[in-house]
């Protein structure tokens, strides 16, 4: 007759045979509740003699699993059967943690959010030692291929300058190597003409071009065209060069890789690349060079918003780590413009999140958040050195939707921050720093739905979108209400400044017939205070058409100037789909036609 523990131990591993596939677990044992073990508990604890049973998808990795990161999900490195997915590698976790796997950078695979992988693991070939694209490459296939972009600004592989043009003539030619008689520094390059090309050159007393020609006072001489004052000189490639006149010209950016909507956009200051964030949970790179969208990383369940420090060295993202949890990570940009993976900086409570600003002239943020609670909303700050402050509650006649940093002149040279409450109501409030409270700034009852806004860069007037209307909401002290050019539907969903404040403009809903998509341009003929009669309709014409194939349920959600010397900049926007059958995300790259710095 068998022994009890022995009944037991066979009993136990005849259940564990009949788990289903990749699942190794106690329920249901022996008719469940009753279990072994006696007293009515659960086989939980272990099998007869103390031996735990092993459950794929717990997040304990046992003995016999090669790793466990406490689902039974594929694609993420362990798969359902809580073994090491091809591509991936796993550390072992600390004991009671779950697995954590990361793609193997090096190994020619492309898997999870591995943008490139070139088979090694060197800088300077194109793909990273974290697989990465390194800055001024564009990378194809498995395993990827990197090839340099001549006229991005960026100096890559074997590129001996790159004058952020393809320009010859200009001391940087057209494929990106040092024309004779001029010599290349930096990145984006300055090409400047040799000395020796002057008195004594073989071009000098005697030959066929001298006397007034190339000798004395030549546009090889000194004040060329490449002396002070090139589009880089004095400040950064972010310097901001005259305003143009337009007409703007709208380039489709290919996507056949984020479905669903691209909700926000954000230049990095050197103008060298963006980041955007989707509808769901998808931080997602914008390269210029080559106009390619790319995969970052992803975030939490949904995102919301995003914004980058003045100096560059990291971007804040703002959004949901489940249906009621807002979050805020931070992501550093390393040497090369590399990107690191988030840090999450933790919860954000109450309420869940609407906008995030930067401060002008420093790096704090400023976060609102709406409550569920009706007409209480919450606003906090954000430092590097202190983190997120306690929040500051304050009431409205709205849920928060967005907000801006104001001019300071506003109250007393104070630090000060207008709300946009437009969500099922319509108010605005200001947050004075000196006071530290909320006030009125005087929103008239009249006004509709304000959303997203922005402060003229250092002008004295601001505003936020009419989203409900074809309206915007001016404020300089006083509000102002404003008839946008185009009919009532147009649904205004965000403003945006070019660097100097000149120049603006305003993305909407596609609408008329035939179908045109909504750009209004804010273009004022002299600077200074603001005009009511200075908005134009530039609209996308042809929208229904191709590239764009759009449609009327279709809106541009925001809109990005690209730091530097032209103007140009990047839309996104929603996309033709539906829930149940999806397409992929808008971005249109827009420039100046009239600028010839801009290109085609």
């Amino acid at each position: 007759m068998l022994s009890r523990a022995l009944l037991i131990a066979l009993l136990l591993g005849m259940a564990a045979c009949s788990a289903p596939p990749g699942r190794r677990d106690d329920a249901g044992v022996a008719g469940g509740a009753s279990g072994f073990g006696g007293g009515g508990s659960s086989v939980g604890g272990g099998a007869a003699g103390g031996t735990p049973l092993e459950v794929c998808g717990d997040g304990k990795r046992e003995p016999t699993e090669s790793c466990d990161d406490g689902n039974l999900v594929t694609g993420d490195g362990c798969s359902a059967r809580c073994g090491v997915e091809v591509g991936w590698f796993c550390p072992f976790p600390a004991a009671g943690m779950p697995s954590r796997c990361m793609p193997s950078c090096g190994d020619s695979r492309l898997v999870g959010m591995e943008p490139c992988d070139d088979g090694n693991r060197a800088p300077g070939d194109g793909c990273s030692a974290s697989c990465s694209i390194e800055p001024g490459f564009m990378c194809a296939g498995q395993p990827s291929v990197c090839t340099t972009t001549c006229g991005d600004g960026v100096r890559g592989g074997r590129e001996a300058c790159d004058d952020f043009n393809t320009r010859p003539m200009d001391g940087c030619s057209s494929t990106c190597t040092v024309e004779p008689g001029f010599t290349c520094t930096g990145t984006p390059s300055q090409c400047l003409p040799d000395p020796i090309a002057d008195a004594g050159s073989p071009f000098d007393s005697g030959t066929p071009f001298d006397a007034g020609t190339l000798d004395a006072g030549t546009p090889v001489d000194s004040g060329t065209p490449f002396d002070a004052g090139t589009p880089f000189d004095a400040g950064s490639p972010a310097d901001a060069g005259p305003p143009g006149s337009g007409p703007f010209v709208f380039q489709q950016v290919a996507n056949v890789t984020f479905t669903d909507d691209l909700k926000r956009v954000v230049w990095h200051p050197s103008g060298r690349f963006a980041l955007l964030v989707g509808a769901t949970n998808r931080v997602i790179r914008y390269d210029p060079a080559g106009r390619l969208l790319t995969l970052v990383q992803q975030l939490g369940t949904s995102l919301t918003d995003l914004d980058v420090a003045h100096d560059g060295s990291f971007f804040l993202v703002v959004g949901q780590s489940s249906s009621t949890a807002s979050r805020l990570w931070r992501i550093d940009v390393g040497p090369a413009d590399v990107l690191a993976m988030a840090s999450d900086l933790g919860a954000i409570s109450p309420g869940t999140v609407a906008d995030i600003e930067v401060e002008p002239g420093s790096d704090r943020f400023a976060l609102v958040a709406r409550q569920t609670t009706f007409g209480v909303n919450s606003f906090f700050t954000w430092t590097p050195a202190g983190g997120l402050s306690a929040p500051r509650g304050y009431t409205a006649s709205g849920s928060a939707f967005s907000l801006m940093w104001g001019a300071r002149s506003l109250y007393a040279n104070s630090p000060n921050v207008l709300t946009a409450d437009g969500v099922n109501g319509a108010d605005s409030k200001t947050w004075v720093e000196a006071s530290n409270m909320f006030v009125a700034n005087g929103w008239p009852g009249g006004f509709g739905n304000p959303g997203q806004g922005a402060w003229q860069p250092g002008g004295a007037w601001g505003a936020f979108v009419g989203w409900s209307s074809n309206k915007l909401y001016v404020f300089d002290g006083s509000w102002r209400l404003v008839t946008l050019p185009g009919p009532t539907g147009i649904a205004p969903q965000a403003l945006a400044f070019r660097a100097d404040g000149q120049r603006a403009l305003v993305v909407g809903r596609a609408v008329g017939t035939p179908l045109r998509a909504t750009v209004i341009e804010y273009r004022p003929t002299a600077p200074g205070a603001y005009d009511d009669l200075s908005w134009v309709d530039s609209s996308i014409a042809g929208f229904s058409s191709p590239p764009f194939s759009g449609n009327s349920n279709q809106h541009l959600l925001d809109v990005a100037w690209r730091p530097g010397v032209c103007d140009e900049g990047l839309i996104v926007g929603s996309d033709n789909g539906s829930s149940v059958s999806p397409t992929f995300g808008l971005a249109v790259r827009f420039y100046d036609s009239t600028q010839p710095a801009c290109g085609p």
